[in-house]
């Protein structure tokens, strides 16, 4: 059945599964992690949900006042052992 518009009611003619699969080279812990940005403060510490967490001095690459930094929190792993794919 055909609406106004010309378009199609309804469930579509074909069938295609369009999810691709998960490969060896895919990064299963990062594509399920939660990522939060968070500014560092002047004394060198940030804060994630009511804590506070400080930098240490020996980083990689130098941090100013108000840079900003990215967290990222992994999800717990289900069903799978850490190395199976």
């Amino acid at each position: 059945m055909s609406n106004r518009d010309g378009l199609t009611e309804g469930p579509s003619q074909t069938q295609e599964n369009v999810s691709n699969p998960l490969l060896k080279t895919h990064n299963l812990e990062a594509i399920a992690s939660v990522q939060t940005t968070r500014p560092v403060d002047g004394d060198c510490t940030l804060r994630l949900q009511n804590r506070f967490f400080r930098l240490l001095p020996d980083q990689p690459v130098r941090m100013r006042l108000k840079d900003t930094v990215l967290i990222e929190q992994h999800l717990p792993h289900r069903g799978r052992a850490s190395g199976d794919l």
